[in-house]
């Protein structure tokens, strides 16, 4: 993922409501929405999205893509 000052949250949001997104790139918006704190600014929606991602381990509370993520994406990546 691109740091936080080249990351285009914008863009990224606007996949993610169009439906363009895959799995990595949803896992990396709403990792930047946690890292950055921005995630506090949006919709519930957003917040319960991200706090169903820590939940279900794919995201640490910190906002880290976990292992577990990262081992269940490899299967579908080339």
């Amino acid at each position: 993922m691109a740091d936080a000052e080249t990351y285009d949250v914008v863009g990224a949001i606007m996949e993610y409501e169009d439906g363009n997104q895959g799995a990595r790139e949803t896992l990396e918006l709403f990792s930047h929405l946690i890292k950055t704190g921005a995630i506090a600014g949006l919709q519930g929606s957003y917040q319960r999205t991200a706090s169903d991602m820590v939940e279900g381990e794919w995201l640490t509370p910190e906002g880290d893509v976990t292992e577990f993520a990262e081992s269940v994406l490899s299967l579908f990546e080339d």
